[in-house]
């Protein structure tokens, strides 16, 4: 079943990634795998029915949504 809300983790990961501006280095701010990062953001954009960041490359920034 798929959380209806965002979580403490979620939040902390949207903080990592604006930090970061790469999914590898917020995996790295986080301790965790990249692929598991990755699944995180997934999972909260479709909670959240929206993208939370523009992907440019391998670079990262928060779409108004985001903010």
């Amino acid at each position: 079943m798929l959380e209806t809300r965002l979580t403490i983790k979620h939040l902390q990961m949207i903080h990592a990634i604006e930090s970061a501006e790469t999914m590898t280095r917020a995996a790295e701010l986080l301790n965790i795998s990249q692929p598991a990062l990755s699944s995180r953001l997934q999972d909260a954009e479709e909670i959240l029915g929206t993208r939370l960041f523009h992907r440019r490359g391998r670079r990262l920034t928060l779409s108004a949504p985001g903010q």
